[in-house]
């Protein structure tokens, strides 16, 4: 099982794992997502494809068109029963018409984006608004549709899945989403296969099969081949379902078109194909008990007859062959000749064969190809897996599909992202493989399947990947038995998946089990020293840091004794280890140990080496929390110039151009890594959305509290739909939007949302662990911007004393911690024990980040307030003139500290 192998080789003890999986994500990566606004939408009714008149439908459509203004009407049926006819119809008659593909989230966006603007919406605020930056598009959408004055309609076409019109965390019938009650002067038609779960205002409409009369009039209007009465006992048997009239029509007419050749006499009149009907599907003579299906599948059939006396025999069994993927477009590239004719189901099929037969198949109306994909219509689909000979064959068409799968990714890895267009198109398909008795076809399936978990955990789909890691495991468990490098690799990368889900239990006992496993197997050294870096990276998330630095140190050692000092995989153990001194607070050590790195691997793999930028962006913001502000500006704008930037380098760059309070320059920056981010990732990618997350802070810095607020609503509500309530990311989102509700002074909301975080981490964390203190920490501002002092001081005080305990004296997060239970103090009148606090926290901040950062400078600032609170006005003036000469060093003249420095010593000297 080469593939899983070689992966797990490139990627299971990798550059992308020691960086928290973003960092190593470059600008090269392209994947081939839709944006928000497609340039090749069109909005305008597909009215082309009423070639002939619409029969039977006359009452429905006068219905319809009756009850236009302030509606909702709903046409329910089938595949094959002709909603989207009538709905053409029905927009032939109106004045003003939008049409949008709902059969995706993807067509039902980009439709509507288009609709926005011809409604009247400005281009920037829709583009912000779908790309989720700019307030609610559904919002914006129905604004703009509330104030047209004239009349128009929405059709929403094809929306099988009514609730991919509701809004999030909704269902349609709420009537708050996409699909919405309009004013007098719109009008919504949706096509549906569904005829419930709608609004209560909807109407909905079942579209029946026609009558024989009516049915026998499409026919004549297809084709010349018979009179009406033939025409009516034709449609009486196909019972009077549109698609196969239609199907049955242009089979006709065809037939008619055919040269005479010895040998191929085809039906070319509506009773020779009655007759046809019935030799063929004597068991179904009983036409009037048929079902819809059997009568669709009949007429099917009579298609592929007519191709195979005309030569194309093949069209059957390759239309099988499609129908056995699953419910989705096939991708042209799976549908390789080569390996097809080595079946015995497509012997000796070539290409240019292939070629044919498609076209022949699109001819008569059984599938289309659109955008190198094959679709076949959801009932054709269906039918052909409903046909003897299909079920005779069923399990030599599933191997077929799993060879085709397993040749066209054999040479495309899952978390490489430029093969992820091909995997977005592959892993719809991977749902129809299953068990398979060729233990080679079984194995290389295997391989499939983890390669699609690979690239579903790379978008962040932390579902399907599970799914797919486990249907993996379970082959190889199969094949190759519980001690082969597949199935151990398929482990270790499903128990990393643990941790992206949030799970980190789970993760540290999968870990511990695999690595146990390993050592009783005398597995590769290497590969137990991935685990032990993994393992050292959960068990610091967990708060057990000290085990953690332990357990890389010693990983660290190891690789550079068997690999050496300059081995990737050693350079990536010390950087991991840069980043755990980093966490613990240690920022000296940090920034030697990156800084060893970075002139490693400059020395070693060159200067605009991928992975070199990688470690430089990771040195730049260790020297940021130093204060080396002007150091880490260069790095991260050097970074960000390489031709292979990481795709973190602008959000980076962005939060530090932050701190040093340039806005709008911070704002370009962010903006442009979310355009990155959305374009490789995705949308609702977990770094994605980390991203915005981070946006919403630079909101709340420039003082626009309501739209931070907004924006931390808004990722919250995508992360729990994607991740789960209690996930990391979404606790820690809502963490920092219940910051800013305090901050709106909103404290029933605040302190709710601080306790439901608070219960949350607890139950995963514990009550020590310093995420769960952070809450804590935030409780002690709530209480006393209410003016409960003394139960602020209570709360500082635990939680000076668990972070003390966690992370250490001298760790940022504790040093903020006794600033703020100093400044609460100097609040209460209480400055000589306000002021040892400050004195204390210079210290410790001075040793931690150096004498000139602003963290250092500010506990000194409020060490003089507190000194000329108690008259001491000649030692507070000397505090501030020592403050003031650093800041001015540092910072820019017009920063508000430098501002806030000066009126300090102006009033001591007033």
């Amino acid at each position: 099982m080469a593939g899983i192998q070689r992966a797990e080789a490139t990627f299971g003890g990798t550059v992308e794992q020691a960086l928290r999986d973003i960092n190593h994500t470059t600008n090269h990566y392209y994947g081939d997502r839709p944006t928000p606004i497609t340039p090749g939408t069109s909005v305008a009714p597909p009215l082309g494809r009423l070639t002939h008149k619409v029969r039977g439908r006359s009452e429905l459509v006068a219905a319809l068109t009756d009850d236009v203004g302030g509606s909702i009407a709903v046409l329910a049926a089938g595949g094959g029963f002709g909603k989207t006819t009538v709905a053409l119809d029905v927009a032939r008659t109106l004045p003003r018409v939008w049409w949008v593909d709902a059969s995706s989230r993807d067509s039902l966006l980009a439709g509507l984006a288009e609709v926005a603007l011809q409604a009247g919406a400005d281009s920037h605020e829709v583009r912000e608004a779908w790309a989720g930056r700019g307030g609610s598009a559904i919002e914006l959408l129905w604004r703009n549709l509330d104030h047209q004055s004239e009349p128009w309609a929405l059709v929403f076409d094809n929306a099988d899945d009514p609730d991919v019109l509701a809004a999030t965390n909704h269902r349609v019938a709420d009537g708050n989403g996409w699909l919405r009650t309009p004013k007098p002067t719109g009008s919504i038609l949706v096509t549906s296969r569904t005829g419930t779960g709608w609004p209560t205002a909807a109407r909905v409409h079942q579209v029946r099969q026609l009558d024989p009369d009516d049915g026998a009039q499409v026919l004549l209007d297809l084709v010349d081949a018979g009179d009406r009465r033939d025409a009516a006992a034709l449609a009486r048997r196909l019972g009077g379902l549109p698609l196969a009239l239609r199907l049955a029509g242009r089979y006709l007419a065809v037939a008619q078109d055919a040269p005479a050749l010895p040998g191929l006499e085809p039906p070319t009149t509506f009773m020779a194909y009655l007759e046809r009907w019935d030799e063929r599907f004597t068991e179904l003579t009983e036409g009037e008990s048929a079902s819809p299906r059997e009568s669709l599948s009949r007429t099917w059939e009579m298609s592929m007859d007519l191709l195979a006396e005309r030569g194309q025999p093949q069209t059957r069994q390759l239309l099988r062959l499609i129908s056995t993927f699953a419910e989705a477009p096939v991708p042209t590239f799976a549908l390789d000749a080569a390996v097809m004719a080595a079946s015995e189901l497509l012997r000796g099929l070539t290409a240019h064969q292939l070629s044919l037969l498609l076209r022949a198949l699109q001819d008569v109306g059984l599938l289309d190809v659109v955008e190198s994909s094959v679709v076949v219509h959801p009932v054709i689909r269906d039918a052909n897996r409903h046909q003897p000979d299909f079920e005779q064959n069923r399990q030599a068409y599933a191997d077929l599909v799993a060879r085709l799968l397993r040749d066209a990714t054999k040479e495309h890895w899952g978390r490489d992202p430029e093969a992820w267009p091909r995997w977005r198109s592959v892993v719809p398909h991977l749902d129809v493989l299953g068990e398979i008795d060729d233990p080679e076809l079984e194995e290389a399936t295997a391989t499939v399947l983890y390669h699609g978990a690979e690239y579903t955990r790379a978008v962040g789909l932390y579902a399907v990947s599970e799914a797919l890691y486990d249907r993996s495991l379970a082959a190889c468990l199969r094949v190759t038995g519980p001690d082969s490098e597949s199935t151990l690799a398929v482990r270790h990368s499903r128990a990393d998946l643990r941790r992206s889900q949030g799970d980190l239990a789970l993760a540290e006992t999968e870990h511990r089990a695999l690595r146990h496993d390993l050592e009783r197997t005398a597995a590769d050294a290497s590969r137990i020293l991935d685990i032990r870096a993994c393992l050292a990276e959960i068990l610091h998330e967990l708060g057990r840091s000290e085990e953690a630095e332990a357990e890389l140190d010693d990983v660290v050692a190891e690789r550079g004794r068997v690999l050496g000092p300059t081995a990737l995989d050693t350079l990536e153990a010390k950087h991991r280890f840069g980043h755990l001194l980093w966490d613990r607070g240690r920022l000296t050590q940090a920034a030697d140990e990156h800084r060893e790195v970075l002139a490693a691997s400059v020395a070693h793999r060159g200067d605009e080496d991928v992975y070199t930028q990688i470690v430089r962006v990771c040195h730049a913001r260790v020297l940021q929390q130093l204060g080396r502000v002007d150091e880490a500006e260069a790095e991260l704008r050097r970074a960000c110039s390489a031709p292979e930037s990481p795709l973190n380098a602008r959000w980076f760059l962005s939060g530090l151009l932050r701190s040093r309070l340039r806005f709008e320059e911070a704002e370009v920056e962010h903006r442009g890594a979310l355009d990155e981010f959305v374009r490789v990732l995705g949308d609702e990618h977990p770094q994605t959305l980390a991203l915005r997350h981070d946006f919403g802070h630079l909101l709340e810095e420039k003082g626009s509290l309501p739209a931070a607020e907004a924006e931390h609503r808004q990722v919250v509500e995508a992360q729990v739909r994607l991740l789960g309530a209690t996930h990391p990311n979404t606790l820690k989102t809502r963490h920092c939007r219940a910051r800013i509700l305090r901050k709106q002074e909103r404290f029933d909301d605040a302190e709710a949302e601080f306790r439901a975080v608070l219960v949350a981490r607890e139950g995963a964390l514990g009550p020590d662990h310093h995420l769960v203190l952070s809450v804590r920490h935030q409780l002690g501002h709530l209480s006393e911007q209410r003016g409960d002092l003394a139960g602020a001081e209570d709360h500082h005080r635990v939680v000076i004393v668990g972070l003390t305990r966690a992370l250490g004296a001298r760790h940022p997060d504790t040093l903020d911690s006794r600033l703020c239970l100093g400044t609460l103090l100097h609040r209460q009148g209480r400055h000589a024990e306000a002021e040892a606090e400050f004195r204390a926290v210079s210290g410790l901040s001075a040793r931690v980040h150096g004498a000139a950062h602003v963290n250092t400078l500010s506990s000194r600032y409020h060490l003089a307030a507190a000194l000329s609170e108690q008259r001491r006005w000649g030692e507070a003036e000397l505090e501030l003139r020592a403050v003031l000469a650093l800041a001015v060093r540092t910072l820019d003249e017009e920063h508000p500290f430098v501002a806030a420095v000066r009126d300090g010593l102006a009033a001591l000297s007033g």
